[in-house]
Parts: structure tokens; sequence; C-alpha cells
């Protein structure tokens, strides 16, 4: 047997043995899909642990230092209402981690629900990984995600930027050399990118998102009412009755909150014009952002971005009115994509079955 069909060989065994993951270990929400199974993990990037330390005999059960209570959507129900021994923990930040320990727990869960998935063969083999990362990353950075990832397991790890998987999971030709220009509109992180023969001409990315919003609707209330609403309240307010246009109707929504002056419970209805007025001006820095990337974009790409438009995904993307926003202050069209939250990580999953694409955006971007 020569040495190609000896490779063949090996290449079909791994196959076999092995699973690949795409993932995108967001801020606010963590995606896996594998590969021929779909979309198997989407939980909130949320963990619940308590504070007390343990004692070293007990880490070595547990592999981490604080007992771990609850993962996911279980952990993520807990935040505002957590007794006084217990602490609920974003372990990335601004897509980036920033607890290694909460981190390895997470995904060391995650990994072992995908383990448990029914298979024809064994699955001996840790597994390929396709990870989205943000464009402003550093090297240390890099280093800590692929670290946590090789602790849990992983085989093969390719790390790419965030904005060239949102293209590739909504089939735009981010290998032609026509200039395609989009904004990520994540949790934490907002990505503006544009995109020329597989790789980042210019770019930016703006550590603000939805969750910033949510901040932005709790400040607003605190300020003008004197009420103050959980994180929870503030996002099915932002789901519910955001939107940035200015409607002739208005709808309204009434949440409960504590009274800052009385500490007692009060109700409020809340109109959305008001919702509106307490987004603008983060949407306004995301606006900004945009125009010095168009400024810093070359010329020759123009024409592309007036023909195909200012593409929008994320999670963020779906607050009413943002497209037509955008728009409206760039003077260019703008559209959201389908499943716009999704589109990270179908671009991680389509690379895992398109070898020779991974491969060029792998020189392209000098992806590690």
């Amino acid at each position: 047997m020569d040495w190609q069909n000896l490779f063949k060989l090996g290449s079909l065994l791994e196959s076999l043995l092995s699973f690949d993951l795409a993932i995108d270990f967001g801020s606010w929400m963590t995606r896996v899909i594998v590969k021929d199974k779909g979309l198997v993990i989407k939980e909130p990037t949320v963990i619940a642990r308590q504070k007390k330390r343990l004692p070293p005999e007990m880490m070595a059960i547990s592999g981490s230092r604080r007992q771990v209570l609850a993962i996911g959507k279980k952990a993520y129900q807990m935040i505002g209402k957590e007794p006084a021994g217990v602490e609920v923990v974003r372990p990335i930040k601004h897509g980036v981690v920033v607890d290694f320990d909460s981190a390895f727990a997470l995904l060391d869960h995650f990994f072992s629900l995908i383990k448990e998935i029914p298979r024809r063969f064994p699955q001996l083999i840790g597994p390929r990984v396709v990870v989205a990362i943000p464009s402003i990353a550093t090297e240390v950075e890099r280093r800590a995600l692929k670290s946590l990832l090789e602790k849990v397991g992983a085989r093969e790890i390719f790390l790419v930027e965030k904005p060239l998987l949102a293209a590739i999971g909504i089939g735009l030709p981010i290998e032609d050399a026509g200039g395609i220009f989009l904004i990520d509109l994540g949790g934490d992180t907002v990505e503006i990118a544009v995109i020329s023969l597989a790789g980042i001409v210019v770019g930016q990315c703006l550590k603000i998102g939805g969750q910033q919003a949510d901040e932005a609707l709790v400040n607003y209330l605190r300020l003008k009412y004197g009420i103050l609403i959980g994180e929870q309240t503030a996002l099915k307010l932002k789901e519910k009755i955001g939107s940035l246009l200015n409607e002739k109707t208005e709808q309204s929504m009434v949440v409960r909150g504590r009274d800052l002056e009385s500490g007692l419970p009060k109700s409020l209805r809340i109109k959305t014009s008001e919702v509106r007025e307490s987004l603008v001006p983060l949407v306004q820095k995301i606006v900004i952002s945009a125009k010095e990337v168009l400024e810093e974009s070359p010329p020759e790409l123009t024409q592309d971005f007036l023909r195909r438009g200012i593409v929008l995904t994320g999670g963020f993307a779906q607050l009413k009115g943002i497209d037509k926003m955008i728009t409206q202050e760039l003077g260019i069209g703008s559209w959201i994509a389908q499943d716009s939250e999704l589109a990270v990580i179908k671009g991680a999953a389509k690379l895992l079955d398109e070898p020779k694409l991974l491969k060029r955006v792998r020189l392209v971007a000098g992806l590690r």
C-alpha cells in the first residue's frame, strides 16, 4: 500500500472515530454544531457556582476550584436571584475568556453532552474544531482559548474571525475580489468589517452590543423614574416593544421593579418611544464607527457596497428599525440576513465541510 492510500485510510478512520465541531463561544450564547448532526447546543454562556473555594482534595475530584451548581439556561434563570453563597458568572466577555475555570467547566459540560450523542462508531479521537473569535483578540487571548479547547479534548483547532464566519454563513462570496461591508451585531461586541479576497481589508470591533443595550435601558429607567429593573426584565422590554422607528401608534408594556426612594415594589408602563430614546445613543456609536470604516475603505470597493448594500448579522440585528437607521445615516441600503443570529455558527460549520475554503482563509487571515 503506497503512502497516498495509507493517508486516505488514516483520514477515513479519523472521520469515523472522531466528530468535527463548529463553536460560537459567545459572551451571550454558546452554540455548537456537530458535523452531520446539526445544532446540538444552544445555551446561555453562564455558570452558577459556590463562592466558597473547595479544599484541595475536592478540587481533584471536581476539577474546579468551586462547586458548579448550574450551567446554561438553569444558571441564566438565577441571575439577580442568587443567594449570598452563590455567584453567577459569565466566563466570556467581549468574545474572549475572562474566567478560565468557569469557561472550562462550561465547555467540559457541553463536550460531555456531545459525546453522549448516538453514533455508529465510538468517539475515540478528539474533534477538529472551528471556533469564532473577535477580530481584535490578542495573541494571548487566542492562546488562552486554544489552551482551553485542548484541555477539554479538542484535537485540531482553527480560530477564525467572526466577520468572516458570518459572511460565509449567509452564503456571501468572500473569495471574490468584490467588497462586502458587514456589521455583526452580537451580545457584547459589534464587528464592522470590509471583506474581500477571503480576508478583512478594514475593520473595527466595538465592545458594545445587546447586553449594553439592556444596561442602557436599565440606567434610563433608573434616572428618569427612579425605578430599578433587572437584566431579564430589560431584555423582555427590548424584545417586546423595542424599536428605533418613529411610529404613529406606540406600543407599551408594564414593568415591575424596585422604587429607589421607598425601596418598595413599583409598576410602570413604558412606551416604545422611551425604549427608543434609551437605545439611540448606543446605535449612534455603531453608526459613527461604520462611517470611519467606510472612510478607510479602498475607493474601488465603494461600488460593491452600493450594489450589495450593508449586511447585518447577529442577534442584536433583530432590534426593529436598526437597518433603517443605518441606511438613513450612511446613505447605503442595509439588510438583515436571514437567521442572522446563526450566521457565525453556520459559517464555522461550512468551513468544516469545505477544506479548500478553510485552507484559503487560513492563508489569507493568518489563522492560527
